[in-house]
C-alpha cells in the first residue's frame, strides 16, 4: 500500500499494531497466546506491514490456521482499544523528556513536512481523536489479499507452498485499497538550524539530516551503503567515530545512516555531546560530510568496509526472518529476482570512483536540517550554522515557538522572590511548626503499557531523646504492579544536636547512614518539608542540625512560562555538592511551581500544583515527577498533623 496521512487521527496505525492478535471471532487473546505458547511459536505483529510467525514444521498446520484466523477474523474490543490508547499516550508522555525521540520527531517533520506521511507527528490530541471504529475501518480497508504477500521459509517445496496458500487464504476477499499520490521532498536550499529546548539538559542531541531520493535496488543503493559505512555507519572505524570520539573526545559515539526507500529516503548523522562542545561538534560533522564529497576514500577504508559488509550479509542469511525479508524486498521494490544472489558480487565491485560520484550526488553539507535538542543557553552559538543566521525554535510537538525571555522588573532580587514564596506558604511562624507531620501520597506510573501504583509516606517527627530533641525524618515508597507489592525505598534518620544516625533500604541497597550521608540527603532536599527555609532563615536551623548552611548561591536568571503562567527562574547552586537546581516561582502566587535537577545521572522535572492549606501547613496537592522513564503524578491523600488527619 502507499503511505497515507492520518491527519487529525495520527496514531491509528500504531494502535492497530498494538491491537493485532488481541482477539478473533472464535478466540480470545488468552487463547491465541495459549496456542502460540503450546507450539512454541514466535509471532510478531507490525500493523499494516503484516506480521511474522514461525514454528517447528510439525506445528505448521496449527500456525497457519492461527494466522488465517487473525488475518480474516480479527475483532477489536473496547477494552483492548482503551488499553492500547492508554499505552500510546503513556509512550508519548515519556517522549516529552526523551531527547532522541524529540530529535527524531522534529527531524522527520523538517525532512518531509507535516503534510507528508513520513513527517506528520502523533500527539496527545490526535490520539484522543481516535475511536474504536477507526481501528476497525483501517483493518477492514487494508488487510486485503490484493496488496499482500505470503513469504514461506523452511522445509517446504513450491507445490506444497501453493497448496498451503490456497487452502488457508483462497477465500480471503479482495477489496479496492486507496492508492495515494506520494509527495516528493527536497533538501533545504541552505542549512537550517532547528533547536528544541530540553530543560535541565547537560548534553545536546545533534542530528544533521535531509531527505534523499534513493530507491532500493537502484544503481547507487549499494554504493551509498558502502559510502555511509565509511563515514559512520555503525562501525567503530567510521570517520565520524574517529573524529568526534577518538580525536576530539566530544562524545561516546558519532554515527550516520543513509536509507533507501521506495518513496523517499533520508540521510542522518548524529551524536550526543556535552553542552560546551555542541558548536564544535557541528563543525566536525559538516567537515566530514564536506570531506567525503571533496576527497576520495582510501583503498584501506574501502577494503575494511567491504569485508565488514560481506561478513554481516553472510551472517544475516542464517536467520529465516532475514531470508523472508529479502524475498519480500524483491517483490515490494520490483528488484531483479537475482538481486541478492549477486549482492556480494556487486558489493565487491564498488570502486573509489563510484563512491566519489555517489558522494557528489548524496552528500549535502550545505543543505542540511541541523536539529539540536538541548539547553537553550547554548543555542546562540549555533546561529552561524544557519543559512539565514536565524535559529528556529520548536517544542517537542513540532510547533514553532518564541524563546524570548521577558524582562525582569527593576528592583526584583532573589531575596524578595524567596520571601514572597515563604509568605505564600503561610510565613515563617507556620512553616516552622513542621514537626509531627506525616504526608500520605498516591500516584500512578505506566511503563510499557503496565500500570504501576506508587504509594509514598513521608514523616517529620519530633521525639524526646536522652540528649534533648530527637528529630526523625523518614520516607517509605512502595509500588504495586499486577498484584505484587515492591518496596522501592525505606529510609529514616534521627538527628539531635550532637549525633545523627539512620538507615537506607530499597531495591538496590541496604545500609547504615553516617553523618556525611545524612547531610547529603538533607541538602538534596529529599526529606525537608520546606527546604526553602534553610537558605535564608536562621531560626529554622535548630530544627535541622544535620545541614551545613551558607552553602547555597542563587542567580535570578529570567522569566519563563510554566503552564501558561509567568514564573521567575532561579538557579540554585549547592557549592558543597557541586549541584545546581532550576527553581521556578509563579510571579502571581509566589509558589514554587517547577524544579529541574540531575539526580543519579537522570534529569528530573518536578511540577507542583493545587497548593492546599492543611491546618496552616500549605502543601502542593499534586506533584508531577517527569524523567525519561515516564511521568509519575503523586497526589496527597491525607496529612496527619499532631495526630489529627487532614484529608
Amino acid at each position: 500500500y502507499s503511505p497515507f496521512l492520518e491527519k487529525e487521527k495520527a496514531g491509528t496505525k500504531d494502535m492497530l499494531t498494538m491491537m493485532m492478535g488481541t482477539g478473533t471471532k472464535t478466540k480470545s487473546k488468552a487463547e491465541i497466546d495459549e496456542i502460540s505458547d503450546y507450539i512454541g511459536a514466535t509471532v510478531n505483529f507490525n500493523g499494516l506491514d503484516g506480521f511474522f510467525a514461525s514454528s517447528l514444521k510439525k506445528h505448521q498446520t496449527v500456525l497457519l490456521e492461527l494466522m488465517n484466523d487473525i488475518i480474516k477474523n480479527s475483532v477489536f474490543s473496547e477494552q483492548e482499544f482503551n488499553k492500547a490508547k492508554k499505552q500510546l499516550l503513556s509512550g508519548l508522555e515519556s517522549q516529552k523528556s526523551n531527547a532522541n525521540a524529540i530529535s527524531n520527531n522534529i527531524s522527520n517533520l523538517l525532512n518531509y513536512g507535516k503534510n507528508h506521511p513520513y513527517g506528520e507527528l502523533v500527539t496527545e490530541e490526535t490520539v484522543n481523536n481516535i475511536e474504536l471504529k477507526d481501528i476497525k475501518n483501517l483493518y477492514s480497508q487494508y488487510f486485503r489479499p490484493n496488496i499482500s504477500y505470503l513469504v514461506i521459509v523452511g522445509d517446504i517445496d513450491l507445490n506444497e507452498a501453493k497448496e498451503v496458500s490456497n487452502k488457508y487464504f483462497k477465500k480471503w476477499k479482495k477489496k479496492t485499497v486507496p492508492n495515494t499520490e506520494f509527495i516528493y521532498c527536497n533538501s533545504p536550499v541552505k542549512n537550517q538550524v532547528a533547536f528544541v529546548h530540553k530543560e535541565g539538559a547537560v548534553q545536546s542531541t545533534i542530528n544533521i539530516t535531509y531527505p534523499i531520493n534513493l530507491k532500493p535496488g537502484s544503481k547507487d543503493d549499494i554504493t551509498c551503503k558502502v559510502m555511509n559505512s565509511i563515514l559512520g555507519g555503525g562501525v567503530f572505524s567510521g570517520r565520524l567515530m574517529q573524529n568526534l570520539r577518538e580525536d576530539k573526545a566530544f562524545t561516546y559515539g558519532a554515527r550516520s545512516s543513509l536509507s533507501s526507500d521506495k518513496f523517499m529516503g533520508e540521510f542522518s548523522a548524529y551524536a550526543d555531546v556535552r553542552n560546551e562542545v555542541t558548536d564544535s561538534s557541528v563543525v566536525e560533522f559538516i567537515y566530514e560530510l564536506d570531506k567525503m564529497k571533496k576527497q576520495p576514500v582510501t583503498e584501506k577504508e574501502l577494503n575494511v568496509i567491504k569485508n565488514y559488509m560481506t561478513g554481516s550479509f553472510s551472517r544475516s542469511l542464517e536467520s529465516p526472518f532475514r531470508i523472508a525479508q529479502l524475498a519480500l524486498n524483491i517483490k515490494i521494490n520490483n528488484l531483479n529476482k537475482d538481486y541478492y544472489k549477486n549482492y556480494l558480487k556487486t558489493l565487491n565491485s564498488v570502486s573509489i570512483e563510484d563512491i566519489s560520484i555517489a558522494a557528489q550526488k548524496y552528500m549535502k553539507p550545505n543543505n542540511c536540517n541541523i536539529v539540536i535538542v538541548g539547553n537553550k543557553e547554548i543555542a546562540g552559538e549555533l546561529t552561524k550554522f544557519d543559512g539565514d543566521k536565524k535559529i528556529t525554535y520548536y517544542n517537542y510537538k513540532g510547533d514553532v515557538v518564541i524563546m524570548e525571555s521577558k524582562k525582569i522588573p527593576e528592583g526584583t532580587i532573589v531575596e524578595s522572590i524567596i520571601q514572597r514564596n515563604i509568605q505564600a506558604l503561610g510565613g515563617v511562624q507556620n512553616m516552622t511548626k513542621w514537626m509531627d507531620v506525616i504526608i500520605h501520597s498516591k500516584g500512578e506510573l505506566e511503563v510499557g503499557g503496565r500500570k504501576i501504583s506508587v504509594n509514598s509516606e513521608k514523616g517529620y517527627l519530633e521525639e524526646s531523646g536522652m540528649d534533648g530533641a530527637d528529630n526523625m525524618y523518614y520516607q517509605k515508597v512502595h509500588a504495586e504492579m499486577m498484584g505484587k507489592k515492591m518496596e522501592l525505598l525505606n529510609v529514616k534518620f534521627y538527628s539531635n544536636y550532637e549525633t545523627k544516625s539512620g538507615t537506607w533500604s530499597g531495591t538496590s541497597m541496604n545500609k547504615e547512614l553516617n553523618n556525611e550521608q545524612i547531610e547529603k540527603i538533607v541538602q538534596e532536599d529529599d526529606f525537608l518539608l520546606y527546604p526553602i527555609l534553610i537558605t535564608l532563615i536562621p531560626e529554622i536551623r535548630e530544627f535541622i542540625s544535620a545541614v551545613s548552611f551558607d552553602k547555597y548561591k542563587f542567580e535570578l536568571k529570567e522569566i519563563e512560562k510554566v503552564n501558561e503562567n509567568d514564573a521567575y527562574k532561579l538557579i540554585r547552586t549547592n557549592t558543597t555538592l557541586g549541584k545546581t537546581k532550576s527553581m521556578y516561582f509563579d510571579i502571581n502566587s509566589g509558589h514554587l511551581v517547577k524544579e529541574i535537577f540531575e539526580k543519579d545521572g537522570m534529569i528530573n522535572i518536578i511540577e507542583y500544583s493545587e497548593y492546599t492549606n492543611y491546618e496552616n501547613i500549605i502543601l502542593p496537592k499534586i506533584t508531577s515527577i517527569m524523567t525519561e522513564q515516564g511521568t509519575t503524578k503523586m497526589e496527597i491523600q491525607k496529612v496527619i498533623i499532631d495526630g489529627g488527619i487532614q484529608d
